[in-house]
């Protein structure tokens, strides 16, 4: 049975009479003091000049003064007289004394009493040790047995300052008591201030709203006395702590760094200081920082190492390491990290809570890899130690639901079900009403319905929808309710029903996207989130013969993650620096509205309508300034233009004699919708179904592209490749033929693993060996509704062309000297001003400089492909070069080429390896190189899905250029190009000529209209 906890307090706030007398009585020892241990560099004690094995005799402020008889005078000089002024220490050195001046309270100093007795001190020691040692439910009981005969208040302040905190086996009441008692007997003290911080921040680990006020408590009173700088950078951490938690990243920011110039400057080395950074790092992640987030949790760790190897303060930033690398999708680094960070605490805090969260940690990783029988073993781990941690009854909830779910994808459902409803009952009672309770409603709601047992199922749903609705209302989470509900519809043939259901969802999804700014990682979990969703919408539309409202739908939800790249990109640029920064203050205003209602009394009608009516206020003046913004920056406003998407835009947007083939691959089957130019004959929209799952078309695939790339060790055509290139096309284009008569092109909208596909290179016929190639020019683009919009930004490049060969990237890189030969060549079909630069001078500040003055951009170079994180992916140029102290590394990064260039291209040309190849986003297309200079401004790109050969490249590169300076368009080009090499004995094998696509607006020659024509086709925006 717990133990009375308030004695804790009510014993510590007694009369200080007894401590005095207990002082009395004991012993004086033969000389008084205290014995120096350690004195840390960076401590104000060091710093001062006391060194180990100095004796502390007595302490001065002002005219005040105090002898120091044991290890508690210096805890209470700290606590006390520090923060009024500077403290003067005497110490005996070589028996001679001596005074130091110490100016802040960082005194980073351990001391040790001259003998051992049953002093005051002791007894906090003996404290302090049962505190540590102790189940969490008995430590209030066992402390304040220990210290009933302590009256003083002053002593609070020491345990607090040992790590006695009240959040963990103390009654946040008891602490409260207690605060009250030290206000009354030490008003306007230091030691005040320190339980208004402990205090403050008990109160924000208990969501307690309260905590706040009590926080700007403290820091009024440490902002009142003259040399309270160090406390006051503590409360300035919790308050931080606070803002990050109720979702208010900028404001943690602000407080975090000021936190750490107090430190840094009073105390620098200090642990603390790495602290504060490796705190600093979790506000700049949540506001999608995350470059500055690893730097600054870098510099975190490596402050932190300069203190001790291990400990805490290495253990945080390695965990807070774990979550960037999670945001950037790197589950090896994220697992290194946590199972780095696991170590240390298991070693310094065995059975706690950062063991505990460590494993949960690791059990979502193994989770999220599909690795379920790993995930179970660290969720039944996490679960026996958050059991053990009594105190933390929601974390026991969470590791009882995400076993739930582990459970319910292996198919075990009794056991998932089990779980699910532990979990859901320690929710209800503790948050009833709330997003937690909504998320195990919504997962034993998805159990139901596997079960068969569809009125539940639906009842769950309800239920959390119903949370989601009062609590969270237009975003992804009642989205995704809805859509469950749809698929319950389904099972019961009630079609309209969940017709409905998903229409409001889709609604409410991209309400969403339109108000909220996403990382690019955060986009693409965003979109793969509901992707199929959006997917069986649309195939829903062509079951019930709608087939252009499918294609209608389909397109509009597609490529947004790319315009709002585009947006991301001028804000950024500083464009709209002002009008970001208010839509971001009004977006915490609301996320903390949110977070009251998630919290307000169940049943309080007049609490919920106040909080609804801030919410639709909030949202009001979200949309407000976003239409500003969409004034300011025309990137921003094409969000708006792509929701009035048609079909009759699409067919206006596509030139004569072209078809737009938009494939969407299902789990089990692909549909392509075909699309005339305007002015042809026939359907607006044709749809066509390919029986063909997803699975099996990417293996098809895959085989296909080995065997193309066999192509550079062998001049042989082997028949497996014809054989396979013979299937894809009798799967993807055979289909489709008679609606591609007498067509001349086609664009074409690829997603999964199309996007890989090198769709020039399918086999019309084994026997002939003829290819895709050789009927038809091919494009690409990320969706038919990005094709509608218009660029109205005025282009007038002063450069005909500018052309980087072979530069001078590193000595472990082979040398490109086709790519010299490519370069000079293609050089001499241009006339006009020209940039051409090679080896060394093809610099990376070369390429920054006139790349953006530039009709047509090419670069034959290595490039850098990074699948995990796209973009940072590179182009290898040559270092150097460029004005101010910074001089260019050399590798010009997709993000570099988002932020820094402005391009006015018709065409860009990325004649090296892999420079068409990324991250798939899930139905928005490969975030990469060439994405990234489509959002910089290039009206289309060419570049390459493989390793290509420097010889071949340069050939057909030549033959490119060839052709388009005589007039033909980028797309004609590049087929006259592909057929020209593939009739060629060296070069006729696909690897060498099927490698690279062009993705855009077809550009040059036939591709635009003549002057005063009637139609002129739109150029696209990316």
């Amino acid at each position: 049975m717990r133990r009375n906890s308030a004695w804790f307090v009510v014993g510590l706030v007694r009369i200080i009479g007894l401590w005095s007398a207990l002082m009395a009585c004991r012993p004086a020892p033969a000389v008084d003091g205290v014995r120096v241990l350690r004195a840390e560099l960076w401590g104000a004690a060091y710093q001062a000049g006391i060194r180990e094995n100095d004796l502390i005799l007595s302490w001065h402020r002002d005219s005040e003064s105090g002898p120091v008889r044991s290890p508690l005078d210096i805890e209470l000089a700290i606590l006390e007289q520090s923060p009024r002024g500077e403290v003067e220490l005497s110490y005996q050195r070589d028996g001679h004394e001596h005074r130091a001046a110490l100016r802040h309270a960082d005194w980073a100093l351990t001391t040790a009493p001259l003998e051992s007795d049953a002093s005051v001190w002791h007894r906090v020691e003996q404290a302090r040790a049962v505190h540590a040692s102790s189940e969490a439910e008995e430590r209030g009981g066992h402390v304040a047995e220990l210290l009933r005969d302590l009256d003083d208040p002053r002593l609070t302040g020491v345990l607090l300052e040992h790590g006695m905190q009240p959040v963990q086996g103390f009654r946040l009441a008891d602490f409260e008591d207690g605060v009250q008692h030290v206000r009354a007997q030490l008003p306007g003290s230091p030691l005040l201030g320190w339980h208004l911080d402990w205090l403050g921040w008990s109160q924000h680990l208990a969501f307690d709203e309260r905590a706040e006020e009590t926080l700007r408590e403290a820091l009024a009173l440490y902002e009142a006395l003259p040399n309270a700088e160090v406390e006051r950078s503590q409360v300035l951490n919790h308050l931080a702590n606070h803002e990050l938690r109720r979702g208010n990243y900028e404001a943690a920011e602000v407080l975090y760094r000021e936190a750490h110039a107090v430190r840094a400057k009073l105390a620098p080395g200090s642990p603390r200081n790495g602290a504060l950074l490796g705190n600093l790092g979790l506000a700049l992640r949540r506001q999608g920082r995350l470059d500055e987030a690893e730097r600054t949790t870098l510099e975190a760790l490596r402050e932190g190492s300069k203190f001790a190897p291990r400990g805490l303060h290495i253990g945080y930033p390695l965990r807070n390491l774990g979550l960037l690398a999670l945001d950037k999708g790197d589950y090896d680094a994220a697992q290194s990290y946590y199972e780095q960070a696991l170590s240390i605490f298991e070693e310094v805090r065995p059975d706690s809570v950062e063991v505990a969260g460590m494993t949960l940690n690791l059990g979502n990783i193994a989770k999220d890899r599909g690795k379920l029988q790993e995930a179970e073993r660290r969720y039944r781990h996490a679960l026996e130690l958050w059991s053990a941690l009594e105190y933390n009854p929601l974390a026991y909830a969470s590791c009882q639901h995400n076993l739930g779910q582990v459970l319910l994808q292996q198919g075990r459902l009794a056991e998932a079900k089990d779980h699910l409803e532990a979990a859901l009952a320690i929710k209800e009672q503790r948050v009833a009403g709330s997003p937690l309770v909504s998320t195990t409603l919504f997962s034993l709601g998805v159990l139901s319905r596997q079960l068969g047992e569809l009125d539940r199922a639906e009842a769950l749903h309800q239920r959390a929808l119903a949370i989601r609705r009062a609590v969270t209302p237009d975003t992804a989470d009642t989205a995704e309710s809805l859509f469950a509900l749809a698929r319950v519809a389904d099972d019961r043939g009630l079609v309209e029903v969940a017709l409905s259901r998903r229409l409001e969802a889709v609604e409410i999804l991209e309400s969403q996207r339109d108000r909220l700014v996403f990382g690019d990682d955060e986009r693409s979990r965003f979109s793969a989130r509901f992707h199929e969703e959006y997917r069986a919408l649309a195939e829903f539309f062509v079951d019930t013969g709608r087939a252009k409202e499918g294609f209608e739908f389909l397109e509009s939800s597609r490529g947004r993650s790319l315009r709002a790249l585009m947006s991301q990109r001028e804000i950024r640029r500083g464009a709209l620096r002002e009008l970001v920064s208010e839509r971001k203050r009004a977006e915490q205003r609301l996320s903390r509205v949110r977070s009251r209602l998630a919290r307000a009394p169940a049943g309080d009608d007049a609490v919920f309508r106040t909080l609804h009516a801030e919410l639709q206020e909030l949202q009001a003046d979200i949309d407000d300034v976003r239409e500003r913004m969409g004034r300011a920056v025309p990137a921003i406003a094409l969000e708006d233009a792509l929701r009035e998407f048609s079909t009759e835009k699409a067919r206006s947007a596509l030139l004569p004699s072209t078809k737009l083939l938009s494939y969407s691959v299902g789990p089990e089957r692909t549909l392509v919708f075909i699309v005339s130019a305007a002015g042809t004959e026939g359907p607006d929209v044709q749809v066509r179904e390919i029986a063909v799952e997803r699975d099996a078309l990417a293996a098809l695939v895959e085989r296909f592209r080995a065997f193309i790339e066999r192509g550079r060790v062998t001049t042989e055509i082997e028949p497996a490749l014809l054989r396979i290139g013979h299937e894809l096309y009798r799967t993807l284009w055979a289909p489709l033929e008679e609606d591609l008569r007498d067509v001349e092109r086609a664009v074409i909208i690829a997603e999964g693993p199309l996007l890989s596909l090198p769709f020039a290179a399918l086999v019309e016929s084994v026997e002939s060996r003829t290819f895709l190639a050789e009927k038809m020019a091919l494009s690409f683009a990320t969706s038919a509704a990005v094709l509608t919009v218009q660029s109205e930004e005025p282009k007038n490049p002063t450069l005909a062309l500018v052309a980087l060969g072979d530069p001078d990237a590193s000595a472990s890189r082979a040398k490109l000297p086709h790519a010299r030969e490519e370069v000079a060549k293609i050089a001499k079909l241009f006339s006009g001003e020209l940039g051409i630069y090679q080896g060394s001078e093809a610099t990376e500040a070369q390429y920054k400089a006139e790349a953006s003055s530039a009709r047509f951009v090419h670069v034959a170079a290595h490039a850098e492909l990074d699948e995990q994180f796209p973009l940072s992916s590179a182009i290898a140029l040559a270092p150097g070069g460029g004005s101010g102290p910074v001089s260019e590394d050399g590798r010009l990064h997709a993000w570099e080429v988002i932020e820094q260039l402005q391009l006015q291209a018709e065409l860009v040309v990325l004649s090296g390896c892999d420079t068409g190849r990324g991250r798939e986003l899930s139905g928005e297309g490969m975030l990469g190189l060439e994405r990234a200079f489509r959002v910089a401004g290039a009206e289309s790109v060419l570049a390459s899905l493989w390793q290509v050969s420097d010889r071949s490249t340069s050939e057909l590169m030549v033959r490119f250029y060839e052709e388009l300076q005589s007039g033909t368009a980028t797309d004609l080009s590049l087929v006259v190009a592909q057929r020209r090499l593939a009739e060629t004995k060296t070069w006729g094998h696909p690897y060498h000529w099927a490698g690279f696509r062009l993705s855009g607006s077809p550009t040059g020659g036939s591709a635009r209209a003549t002057p005063g024509s009637a139609q002129t086709p739109p150029t696209a925006m990316p």
